[in-house]
Formats: structure tokens, sequence, C-alpha cells
């Protein structure tokens, strides 16, 4: 197969909406299976990618200093990869491989757009044998990674250049690796003749130095060093905001949290990022999900830890009095029909929430009795995340667990 050189053109450009490009390479360096990631470029991203340039695809890094810039965007891109590679089991990238194979038997327009980007049978056309040579050196790539790292050049590369011509200022997204791009640009001009494994080293070393300089302002989506799967978004939103209050930030130790579905989900994703992922899981499960405990205690691995709540769900991990007092709050604070202008509501009190039903079904129960509607879980731990600042209010459980995190961190 012969690749067109790629030709940027102005007009094309301007056509390009900042708000989509932002979108579509924050979903590119988000955490994710690398096979989702394809199908959903392929789906989304393909055509957006595809309207900003209009003669096809030439990706190998050019030793001509006019390039330099060009070079820099994909040396970036490289720089994330490997990193991406890094936390992913050789399973993973097999089912790109099968994956990409199935989309091209259906002749797509957005397969084609692909089958100009990557093809298994020129694996390494996206990086020139400058480089091969110092992946080689550096670190030992399956084919299958290969073919990962030439479809995120090829396809990353040319989405930071759309986002640095367009509107950088507008793509908050990536700024860090513009930040990146910019500290590789200025090497490659002082040093135009340095070998494939230096440029790899030297675009790692300025990622990383990037990354830690960018701290909590970098999602925690964007390279993650671990897993912490949670149960709802209740776990989501408080769990890292009592972890702050307690001197361990999360997201400035690159750990994600991720959560929906319920303890059955917990479990499935443990059991498929343990297929796929080398990150270690943490998981934290309510305290009446035994079975799911069960199984996931079966196939911890080393690196992979496993908390329970001592008692049911986290609302009822609460000293009663701190939750009655932000409950009450909560609802004062409420708005609409619903307000308590409206409603003349009595203050909850420790007799509203009989020991034996779970607080969250008493909730239920209080706020069917009262016509306030169904009681919103996720709109109240948001409410307790922007005005619980006192760490002595942090459930005693919760507090336990997030120590044991920061140990587990700090050795």
């Amino acid at each position: 197969m012969v690749n067109q050189p790629l030709h940027s053109d102005r007009d094309s450009l301007s056509t390009v909406n900042v708000t989509e490009i932002g979108r579509a390479i924050t979903q590119w360096v988000s955490f994710d299976e690398p096979e989702s990631r394809l199908k959903r470029f392929i789906k989304r991203d393909a055509a957006l990618l595809a309207s900003a340039f209009k003669n096809g695809f030439e990706v190998s890094i050019s030793p001509d200093k006019q390039d330099i810039r060009a070079n820099s965007f994909k040396l970036v891109a490289l720089a994330f990869v490997l990193e991406d590679i890094s936390r992913f089991k050789a399973l993973a990238f097999r089912r790109v491989t099968r994956s990409f194979e199935v989309g091209k038997t259906r002749g797509t327009e957005q397969t084609a757009l692909l089958d100009r980007l990557f093809t298994t049978s020129d694996y390494l056309h996206s990086i020139d044998e400058n480089l091969i040579a110092g992946l080689s050196s550096i670190q030992k790539l399956s084919k299958e990674e290969v073919g990962w790292a030439n479809l995120t050049v090829a396809i990353l590369s040319k989405m930071f250049e759309i986002a640095s011509a367009v509107a950088p200022e507008q793509v908050s997204e990536v700024s860090v690796f513009l930040a990146v791009q910019k500290t590789i640009e200025n090497n490659l001009e002082k040093n135009s003749d340095t070998t494939g494994g230096e440029l790899i080293t030297m675009a790692c070393d300025a990622l990383f130095s990037e990354i830690h300089a960018y701290g909590n302002s970098l999602p925690e989506e964007v390279l993650p060093l671990e897993l912490l799967l949670v149960e709802g978004q209740t776990e989501t939103i408080l769990l890292p905001h009592f972890a702050r209050l307690l001197g361990f930030d999360l997201r400035k130790h690159r750990i994600l949290t991720i959560g929906r579905g319920g303890a059955n989900q917990v479990a499935k994703r443990f059991m498929h990022y343990s297929d796929i992922s080398k990150l270690p899981l943490i998981c934290i499960l309510d305290g009446d999900a035994n079975d799911q405990k069960e199984i996931i205690e079966q196939h911890l691995h080393e690196d992979d830890c496993l908390h329970s709540l001592e008692i049911g769900e986290i609302e009822d991990t609460f000293d009663v009095a701190v939750l009655l007092k932000y409950l009450n709050l909560y609802s004062s604070s409420m708005t609409g029909e619903y307000s308590p202008t409206v409603l003349e509501t009595n203050e909850l009190t420790e007799k509203d929430f009989p020991p034996h039903l779970k607080r969250t079904r008493s909730l239920s129960r209080i706020w069917k009795h009262r016509e306030m509607g169904d009681f919103d879980k996720v709109e109240f731990a948001e409410f307790i995340a922007s005005n619980l600042t006192d760490v002595d209010e942090i459930p005693a459980d919760l507090a336990r667990i997030i120590e044991e995190l920061k140990l587990r961190r700090n050795g």
C-alpha cells in the first residue's frame, strides 16, 4: 500500500469543531480497553479527522528540519502510547487486531479510512526505521502492540496537530500533551541528529515531567496507575472528596475511580480488567455483598486488594448525628415544588431511621411520605462533597479504608 503525503488545508481545518476535537482526544487518551477506543473512533471520530485532511496519511517520522513540528506531534503521541501499552496485557491488543479485521470486511467508509492508517500486513508504516531501532532497544513490543502504536501515532498526532492549529487555548483536555510537544519541538531544533532510542527516551521523559507538573489538574482518566472499583456514583463522589480531606488525593496519585451498577458490576469489572489490564485493582464493596466478595477474593493478584464496608451501604457508615445534619441542610436547600417554603416539613430526627432498615430505604420512605419525590442519592452525595469539610465527620469505616490506601501507596 502506498500512502499519499498528508497536507493540512486551512479551510478544512477552520471547519473543525473545537469542542469535538477536544472530546475525541479525551476519549482516545482516557483509560479504556483499546478495542473500545477503536470502535468509538470508527463510529464517531474517523470522519472528523478525515474532514481536516484531504490527501490521505503519511505518518513516518521525517528527518527534514521543516518537519520538526509535525515530528514533535508524532513523538508525543508515541510517548503516550508507550505508556498506554504498559498498562494492558497482550490480550487487549489481540482484540484490537481482531476487531479491525472484522471491520475491514464490512467495507464501510470509516474502515476504509482506517485502512489508510493501519494495515496488518505493514505494521510499521507509522514509525520509521530510526524509531523502530529505538523501540527495539528500549522495550520489546509484540506485533499487536506495535500495531496499536502505529494506529495511535497516526490518529493522535493528527488530532494534536488540529487542536494546536485551530485554538489550543480552548482545548483544555490536551494542554499537557501540547506542553510536551513544545518541549520535544525545542529539543529537536537543538539536536537534529538525535537517534531513535534517544528520541523516544526524550519524549517519554518530557511526558513524565509534564504529568508530574500538572498534578491535580490532569484528569485521573489519563494514564492512571491504579483502578479503584466501587459500586456506584455515590462512592465516586464521596471517596475522592474524603480522601482529599485526609491528605490523600486520588487524582494526584493517579488512582482512577470507576463506579456504577452495584456489586455485580464491581465483580464483572474486576474480572474484565484482570483479563486485559496490568494495573493493580482496588475493590470496595458494601457490607452485604458477600457473593461478589467471594468471587473477587478467589481471583485477587498480589497487587490487588479488596475492602468491604463493615455494615450496609455508604450511607449507613455515617454517624447518625452527622447524617441528620446534612440531610436537614440538604432538604432546606431544595427549591421548586419541593421547597420548604411550600412544604412545611419538620427536621429529621434519629427516630426517622429504624435500626433494622437500611438508611437508603428509610430515606426513600421519608421523601415519599413528605411528597418530596424520590430521594436522589447522587445529588445528596454531591451536597455532602460541597459542604463537608470537617475530617471528624468522615465515616470511620471510610477513613479506615482511605488510610489503608494511603499506606499501600506510600509503603
